[in-house]
This record gives C-alpha cells, structure tokens and sequence, in this order.
C-alpha cells in the first residue's frame, strides 16, 4: 500500500510507502522538508488507520470503533475515531500545507484557491486527483517536478526513492506547524484588542469625572392655613381585591380610618370613587415645603432615577393595597383598630400621594426622623415636622419590611434652611408660586 500526495512547496507528485506515513521526509524534487500526511480515515481490511489530532502520530484501530472516543498510544490526548470516507465522483481530497487536514473540492476547482476549515489558510486546489497509485514515484537522481510516469521507476519505499527522513520534533522548512499557525492567529487577534483596550483606558482616565456629591444646602418654608386632600388612593393597583374592596369602601364611608401621631393625622376614608386620603398636621406640628430642585446635582440626580423611583413606589403600592383592603375586610363592625395600620399609613396612604423621590427620603431634625407627607406636581417636597423648626436635614429613608433589594437608596444629604417668614398657601396664586421657586433657585 502506498500514500500518493503533493509536495506542499513545489506541488510535485510524490508517493511514498505507508510505512512512512507521519514521518518527516525532504522532497527529492525541491529538497523541502515535509511530513508525509497519512488520510484521515483509511480503511484497511477491519482496520482504520488515521493521525492522531494532538501528536499527529500514526493509528490503527478495529472499524468497529469507527466515531467512538479514545486515547492516543502516543500523547494519550482523547480523541474520537474517524469514518472511513470515500470520495464523490468528480471530486479531489488533498490536504492542506500548512496544518495537513484533509480538503475536498470538485475537480473544477481545480487550480483555483480555497480556505482551509481547520487553520482558515488560502490553498490553491492541486490539479491531480489524489489516489494510490496515480502518482508517479521518485527515484535517485531524478529531480524536478512534472516528469511523467515514464521517466520514473516503479517502487515506493523510502529507500528506492530518494526520501531522506529528518530527525523527530524538526517542522518542514517554510512550511509552519499547526501550532505555529494558531500561535500566529492567537496573536494576530490579541495585538488589535490589546490596542484597543489600551485606548479604552487612556480615553476613561481622560474622560473620568468623579460622580457629583450629593450634599449642600437648600432653602425650605413654613406653611400656614393648609390641609392636604383628600386625595384618591389608585384602584389599579387594587389587582384581584377590587371585589372585596366594595365593601370595605362602603364600611370606610360611614366609619373612617384614622392613624394618628403627635406629628401628623391620617385618615382613610371611603367615596363613591373609591378609599380617600387625608392628612393634617398635629397641634404641635407645622407642614414644611422644599424644593429639591434648588441644587443642579439634585435635579441631575431626580432626572437620572425618576424612572426606577417611580417603578419602586408603584411596585410597593401593588403589594400593600391588597394586603391594606385584605386586613379591612377581616374586622368586624365595632372593631375600630386594624392590625398594621401604622405600616399602611406610610406603604398605602403616604405612598398614595407621593410621587417618587418623596417616598426616598425622610427629614430629621435631632434623633428625630418624618417621612415625607406629599410630593406635588412641580416636584416640591412637604414634611409635618414641629412648629419651631428652622433647620432639618433629608436624607435617604430606612428600607422597609417590603423594599425589593433592587429598590434605589438615596445616597445623598441636605441641610434646609428655613425663612423667617411663613407661607400662607391660601393667598398663593399660580404667578407667586413660580415667582418662590425662582427666589429658591437663586
């Protein structure tokens, strides 16, 4: 048996035994070193002979196994055995020079270049179909491809034919290894993204702004002659309690809700549109009004999040509503207390009439902490806090029982200085509105 094949230098004709299969050899016509490729799955009697992937060592192996997984002898790297495979009429199987896996082609492609599956190299198609026997065979002193069989004795070993076998672990000259040519790509492909992360970085640190600080000082007001309400609790988010919830509106009409707090007075009420929400301040307390806005970070700030506060309050409402109507409709007629009210006062009644960075925040003054009581349509904050107040701090509030750790926290902290002289909301007009705001801007 005998393997016919190309010299991947000068294309000359060859055909060796198959003994030599897988050695390293130099070709009689250009004097190149090559290796000898043996098929990638030869069928000889019950017998499959095949290269090893890894070492690229000779294999013999039962047909049966054909497509099973084993080890290599020689490197005992895991590989899967070959199917034998035939070639289509009108096709052409040579190997490619570079990492010598088997190619096919039609015969019209003869000549014409082609990409290699395995190491992607361009191969010109040879114009010789590669079959035992079709090629001539070499002899000393013959030199040169293109000699017909005529001019070339008939043999095939090593020894007959002028091969000259090299030494293990030598690659043919000009002819880089598998290895080599992935190393080249791997490199090929590491140069660009290592510029391109290099000029990521000098562009970050030319770019980087440290993130504006949260914190300064904003001007605040005390309201006189002002009640907040009521003010319509959301049916949407009643989900699958808008049944129950018909007779817990109707029980909230004739006998209203209250949580009441030194600070503040909350009352759920019921209507014909649904529950309503009022609130007053206490007797020793006073609503506080503030702009957020004052501070170009702050209103970068409530630009940048509104969306995620929004979504977090709506988030929250969708929970307690139905938990809050739930707990309603388990009391009985002359039962005045509901379990967790103090919770539903912030969850639904405040969370009702903020709008999303109301809900973030708390004012404190001292060890003293109050949530905010109404966030309006221009974004101004309100805070039931003792009547002598003239300064307060907001701040981020504590995460309740039912924040999703995905809620944001306000990361942030504001002193708020209060003027002398009081607001009185009733003798507001639209005008004096936007004229305090600009006075509170500047």
């Amino acid at each position: 048996m005998s393997i016919a094949f190309l010299c991947p230098r000068c294309q000359a004709p060859l055909t060796v035994s198959d003994g030599d299969a897988g050695r390293k050899l130099r070709c009689p016509s250009c004097r190149g070193k090559l290796r000898v490729p043996l098929p990638q799955a030869v069928t000889s009697g019950r017998a499959i002979e095949f290269l090893c992937p890894r070492c690229r060592q000779a294999l013999t192996v039962p047909a049966e196994t054909a497509g099973q997984k084993q080890r290599c002898r020689h490197c005992r790297g895991k590989l899967r055995v070959p199917a034998p495979q035939s070639l289509a009429a009108g096709e052409i199987e040579f190997r490619c020079p570079r990492c010598h896996a088997v190619m096919q082609a039609a015969v019209e492609n003869a000549g014409s270049k082609q990409i290699c599956p395995a190491c992607h190299a361009k191969v010109r198609v040879p114009a010789t179909i590669l079959s035992n026997g079709d090629c001539p065979q070499f002899v000393p002193g013959q030199k040169g491809p293109g000699r017909s069989p005529a001019q070339v004795a008939e043999g095939g070993n090593s020894a007959e034919t002028g091969w000259t076998p090299e030494e293990e672990g030598e690659e043919p000259e000009g002819i880089p290894s598998l290895m080599t040519a992935r190393r080249s790509s791997l490199a090929g492909l590491l140069l660009p993204l290592a510029g391109v992360a290099v000029l990521a970085a000098i562009a970050a640190v030319l770019l980087h702004q440290p993130a504006p600080r949260l914190e300064g000082t904003l001007t605040g007001e005390r309201l006189t002659d002002i009640e907040f309400g009521p003010f319509r609790v959301p049916n949407e988010y009643l989900g699958a309690a808008k049944r129950s919830a018909r007779d817990v509106i109707s029980n909230l009409q004739s006998q209203p809700i209250r949580a009441v707090s030194p600070m503040l007075m909350l009352e759920f009420q019921g209507s014909p549109g649904g529950i309503n929400v009022l609130i007053r301040c206490g007797d020793a307390a006073a609503f506080y009004r503030v702009d957020p806005r004052q501070d170009r970070n702050l209103a970068k700030y409530l630009d940048q999040e509104n969306d995620r506060l929004t979504a977090a309050r709506n988030r929250e409402l969708t929970e307690s509503l139905p938990a809050f109507v739930s707990a309603l409709a388990k009391r009985t007629e002359d039962q005045r207390d509901v379990a967790g009210l103090a919770e539903f006062r912030n969850s639904v009644g405040l969370n009702s009439i903020v709008r999303s960075f109301g809900r973030e925040v708390q004012a404190g003054t001292g060890r003293q902490a109050y949530p905010c009581v109404y966030e309006d349509a221009e974004g101004c904050l309100y805070f039931a806090l003792p009547v002598d107040t003239s300064e307060f701090e907001i701040t981020g509030r504590a995460r309740s029982p039912r924040s999703s750790p995905d809620d944001p926290q306000f990361p942030g902290r504001y002193r708020v200085v209060v003027s002398k002289e009081p607001v009185t909301v009733k003798n507001e007009t639209s005008d004096s509105k936007q004229k305090i705001r600009k006075l509170l801007r500047e």
